[in-house]
Formats: structure tokens, sequence, C-alpha cells
């Protein structure tokens, strides 16, 4: 008895050991890439202040503080918006929102997409044709027109838009992952595999989830980057949860109160830029890690 805790001692410390060794090559290669290690740094600032924003903001974003506005200066970097709360404190704050949002969507992405696309190339035949042309029945909607259709039929909420935006994302994955697992399982250890009789869903989960994960994970990343700019286009015309602050709804806001007529450009553009940084950001990110995790893009023995 004392012999098989000892092993399985060893061995879950081999398997530390080994992830260890794995979560520091990654960050090796990451560091090489230059434009990845910036898109990275940037993300996690963005991510820190999304959790702790307010940290990083001088005002309550509710709060107002000035006269309607008002143009920027040392006491308001981004000026005031038209009741005379600080913009920058919304921008901050709006971060939370468009982070949260950004990550749900791709979250439920994968969680939905993964099986459906390794079930759907592990099994084909029957299996694969039914899941596929669900698949291809989504694909087929113009993505931007059925997530204005569910964010207007369902009640406006975050939710709601975190939904809409799912709708349309999960089918990304699904071929992604399907192709890939196409390719795996012809690979000579999954045939040895079955030989000795292991099950299919024994293979699926030691096999080839696996070696899934990293194609999963960049995808993720990607997901995210496009999740972001869908949240601030649905409450950009007035679909979008209005008692949340995101970059969205500032840019709502901005258009319905006249900061563009006033010349406000300190409410509408600096969440444009946000929302364009951080799509580059998301999108080189994924990309790199695609490079350095996806096994179809390194030798394999």
């Amino acid at each position: 008895m004392r012999m098989k805790t000892s092993t399985r001692i060893e061995m879950l410390k081999w398997k530390l050991s080994l992830h260890i060794k794995r979560v520091v090559n990654f960050l090796n290669q990451l560091r090489m890439k230059k434009s990845a290690l910036l898109a990275f740094i940037i993300l996690f600032i963005l991510v820190v202040i999304s959790i702790f924003p307010q940290l990083f903001s001088l005002y309550i974003p509710t709060e107002v503080v000035g006269s309607a506005w008002e143009p920027p200066s040392l006491a308001h970097p981004l000026g005031l918006d038209d009741v005379g709360r600080d913009v920058l404190s919304l921008l901050i704050y709006g971060t939370r929102t468009s982070m949260i949002v950004g990550f749900c969507v791709a979250f439920l992405a994968i969680v939905i997409g993964m099986p459906i696309g390794m079930l759907s190339a592990y099994y084909g035949g029957m299996v694969d044709n039914i899941l596929m042309r669900i698949t291809e029945f989504f694909l087929v909607i113009p993505s931007f027109p059925l997530m204005v259709i569910l964010a207007f039929i369902l009640k406006p909420s975050l939710q709601t838009v975190i939904l809409s935006i799912v709708v349309v994302v999960w089918t990304q994955p699904v071929r992604i992952i399907r192709s890939e697992v196409l390719s795996l399982k012809e690979r000579l250890y999954i045939t040895r595999a079955k030989v000795v009789g292991n099950t299919n869903m024994r293979i699926i989960s030691r096999y080839i989830l696996p070696r899934v994960l990293p194609l999963a994970f960049s995808t993720m990343i990607m997901a995210m980057g496009w999740a972001i700019p869908s949240e601030a286009f649905l409450s950009w015309i007035g679909l979008g949860d209005p008692t949340n602050i995101s970059w969205g709804t500032m840019l709502y806001y901005a258009f319905t109160r006249g900061a563009f007529t006033s010349n406000a450009w300190w409410h509408f553009i600096p969440p444009g830029i946000m929302i364009l940084t951080v799509v580059i950001a998301f999108n080189i990110l994924g990309h790199s890690m695609e490079e350095i995790l996806n096994p179809k893009l390194r030798k394999t023995i």
C-alpha cells in the first residue's frame, strides 16, 4: 500500500514538473516574439484594471464632478461627458464589462465548440453529418444581423449580449478543432490505443483532448478579440445593457447625446482606441500562441 502511495506521489511530482517545464518553455518562446510579448503585457494590464478599477480611477464613474463637456485638464485628463462625469473613470470601469463579455463569450464558445468538433471528427459518419449540418446552418446566417435580432428580441442585459455573441462565435472553434482531430485520429498511437482495447471516450480524453487544448486556448484568445468589438457594436446601436458601463455604451451615449456635434472628441475617441487596441492585441497574441502551441506548426516526432 505504501509502495503504491509513494509511486502515485512520484508520478504526480513528475507530471507537475513536466507542466512547469512546458509553461517555462512557452514563456521563453513568447518572450522571443516582441509583438506577442507587447500584446500580452497590454492585455495583462487591462485584466488587472478590470479586476481592480477602483485602484486606477480617481472618481466614481457615476459621480458628477464638473460641468458638461468640460475639455481635458490636469484634474480630468480625458475631460467630462454631457452630465459632468469623468470620462477617464468611465473608460477604466468600462474595461471590466468589456473584458467580462470577451472572456465569457470565448469560454462558452470553446465549451460548446470543442466537444462538437472532436466528436464530429473522431466518430465521422452519421455523427459528423448531423453535427456539421447544424454548424453549417449557423455559419450561413449573417453574423451581425443574427446578433442584432437576438439582442432585440431578448431583454436588454449583459447576459443577453453574451448569448447573442456566443450564438455566432461557437462555430469558429468547431471547424478548427475538427480539422485538427481529423489529423490526430490517423496517428499511429491512436491506432495502437484502439488495438489494445481502449474505449473511444478514453482515447478522446487521454490522447486527443490534451493535444487539442493548446489549439483551443489560442482559438479562445482570438474569440475574445472578436467578442469585445461585437459587444461595442450592440451597445453602440442601443441593444446593450444600459446599466453597465462599457466602451460600447460610452460610444452609444456619445452618439446620442451630441458628443460628435459638440466636438467633444474626448468622449468617443478614447473608447474607440481601446477597442481597436484590444482587438489587435488579442489577434497578435492568439496567432503567436497558435504558432507556439499548435503541433501542426512544430516538428513532431
